[in-house]
């Protein structure tokens, strides 16, 4: 995972630089739809009276999210989550801010609540999620933006399981 890290971070650079100037979209009143696509790897910690295979996991992730400039450079918003891995998938709702630290870079946080299903059995838990990103908005026109970002993530499960990731994603805008 660090050996991806430094490309993404000179991605970003380079996205800065070539980037066109469009801030006036980062201002009170603006609307911001899209969503998020990432691949992960999440290490899980598992309570001791509970059996710890596997401890690792791939985790796919897709994120329609919508939210409204409520002040200039500062965005809140809503989204839905689903997550599947070899054994489970995860259904909740989000909410989160986003700031624009300088020019198109932006950090967001998000809490997350949901379902985790297991794919056989009956299992199920409920999720309490919180997420940090950090994330360049690449406008591609006036109004749509191609959002490179890394996450970090961490789970928490009523069944008292903790994952932990750290991921690479990309996500889609588009400023109404």
């Amino acid at each position: 995972m660090k050996k991806i890290i430094l490309p993404f971070i000179l991605l970003l650079i380079s996205f800065g630089i070539q980037a066109q100037d469009q801030t006036t979209k980062i201002r009170k009143g603006t609307w911001l739809i899209g969503g998020d696509l990432s691949f992960s790897t999440f290490t899980f910690q598992y309570p001791s009276n509970m059996s710890s295979s596997p401890n690792t996991s791939t985790v796919l992730t897709l994120n329609p999210q919508a939210g409204y400039f409520i002040g200039n450079r500062i965005a809140v918003g809503l989204g839905l989550n689903y997550s599947t891995n070899q054994t489970f998938d995860t259904y909740g709702i989000q909410t989160g801010a986003r700031f624009y630290l300088i020019k198109h870079l932006f950090a967001e946080g998000i809490i997350g609540f949901g379902k985790n299903v297991a794919r056989e059995g009956d299992f199920q838990s409920d999720t309490f999620s919180w997420i940090t990103t950090v994330g360049y908005s690449a406008f591609l026109n006036e109004h749509v933006a191609l959002e490179p970002r890394i996450i970090y993530q961490e789970n928490h499960y009523s069944s008292n399981i903790i994952g932990r990731g750290l991921t690479i994603g990309v996500g889609l805008r588009v400023f109404l």
